[in-house]
């Protein structure tokens, strides 16, 4: 059975479904996913290519940070590296083998635990890893990790979250799902289908008639989630003092001379202003949806 096929078998027996399901079957279905099946082709000769992808470089910068971290911290044991989305393990090899190599003490206190939902991307990341079997544990979800000190972070993983893509008519906020009609998956605009999200929609500012936009609740819930469960953390953050959604115990750790990328939590409410243009996914509801190039 094809992804098609399975998303037209759920369309059958829910009616139309919310798009940010949709999104999650195409991206996470376990068999059939663009991630979660392991078919992502990522690199100079894939899809699209990461700051990991291109080389260890990244791993190494990151790894000066983490050692930095680690003394700010008063140098406890263990150092515990949270990674969420790590694909198929590389930053975390080129990190850990960074450490290994500058920053001994740092390598020996080091714990790293990724968070990775996906068996078929977890057993790759086991192959990537093996040298550092002592070192590495996995977790299903956010939820398993057991309290820590030491730093959470993750690479463009907000953004790959499912999201709930909205249209405002000028007088409400409609959610918009997915139908199979005349032989192909077309837009068909509902209310808003969960109280979380309508909540999310009722604390939006005014935008323009028509305008589209997405909302990522699953973005918004995972760092309140990781907070929860770290004793002493620190939340990468970019040239800002602090991000508002780091735990309270958060230090700043933007003193190094080569800052890391910025992976600071933040919400992915994004709906332009009443001045600015509308987001470019404003498509009718009859506009069909092509999944034909996706891997089958």
């Amino acid at each position: 059975m094809s992804l098609s096929d399975l998303i037209r078998d759920e369309i059958a027996r829910r009616g139309p479904i919310p798009f940010r399901d949709f999104m999650e079957l195409a991206l996470y279905h376990p068999g059939h996913g663009y991630y979660a099946s392991g078919r992502a082709a990522i690199g100079r000769a894939g899809d699209f290519f990461t700051n990991v992808s291109v080389g260890p470089l990244f791993g190494r910068l990151l790894a000066r940070q983490f050692a930095e971290m680690w003394e700010r911290l008063a140098r406890p044991e263990p150092f515990v590296i949270v990674e969420q989305g790590a694909h198929r393990g590389d930053f975390a090899h080129d990190a850990l083998t960074s450490l290994r190599e500058f920053a001994p003490e740092c390598f020996a206190a080091a714990e790293y635990h990724i968070v990775e939902p996906s068996a078929a991307l977890a057993q790759t990341q086991r192959q990537r890893l093996a040298e550092f079997a002592k070192t590495a544990h996995w977790h299903g979800s956010v939820a398993d990790l057991p309290p820590f000190i030491g730093v959470h972070f993750s690479n463009e993983l907000l953004d790959a979250f499912p999201v709930h893509l909205v249209r405002w008519t000028g007088s409400q906020w409609l959610e918009r799902h997915v139908e199979w009609r005349d032989g192909a998956f077309a837009f068909v605009d509902r209310a808003p289908g969960t109280t979380e999200l309508r909540a999310r929609l009722g604390a939006l500012p005014p935008v323009p008639e028509s305008c589209v936009t997405e909302i990522n609740t699953a973005a918004m819930s995972s760092p309140s989630t990781t907070a929860f469960r770290a004793r002493n953390t620190i939340v990468p953050s970019g040239p800002r003092e602090r991000s508002p959604l780091t735990p309270r115990t958060a230090a700043n750790p933007t003193r190094s001379r080569v800052p890391a990328r910025s992976t600071s939590p933040r919400t992915s409410i994004s709906p332009p202003s009443p001045n600015a243009p509308c987001n470019a996914a404003s498509r009718s509801p009859a506009s069909p949806i092509n999944i034909t190039s996706w891997p089958a």
